[in-house]
């Protein structure tokens, strides 16, 4: 079996991904392709791959399938991204704005037994639930 290796261009939050007879497949939320002459690039997934599971007051939350432990999700909010672990709301790579930071704690809070079968599902490769953003 291929070991994950991490791919992290400067100033991007690591991609993780194994290299078998198929080429590159990415296991987190980028995808790695050639562009030829032994060179690389991030690309965007494509949307089916990338659930948004919840949007509120500008920030959007999303899940990708098969994605790294420990069980996380995305926060996006303008041009900020963080990774924000589930059990603890821990932000593990990347950040937000104070405001938007505060939001997706208190969200988190709200919803954390949807977010924790949200990951089973999304480990699983089932449809993720919507789950609604704050009043």
């Amino acid at each position: 079996m291929p070991v994950p290796s991490v791919f992290r261009p400067r100033g991007l939050l690591p991609v993780l991904f194994r290299v078998d007879s198929a080429g590159i497949l990415p296991i987190g939320s980028k995808a790695v392709e050639s562009t030829g002459g032994g060179r690389w690039r991030l690309s965007e997934p494509e949307e089916a791959d990338v659930p948004r599971m919840s949007t509120f007051y500008g920030v959007a939350i999303y899940m990708y399938y098969r994605d790294y432990a420990p069980p996380h999700f995305h926060a996006i909010y303008a041009e900020s991204e963080a990774v924000v672990a589930i059990e603890t709301d821990e932000v593990l790579e990347g950040g937000l704005p104070r405001r938007a930071r505060s939001l997706v704690s208190e969200w988190t809070d709200a919803h954390r037994d949807e977010l924790r079968r949200a990951w089973e599902l999304a480990r699983a490769s089932q449809p993720l639930p919507s789950i609604p953003g704050l009043e």
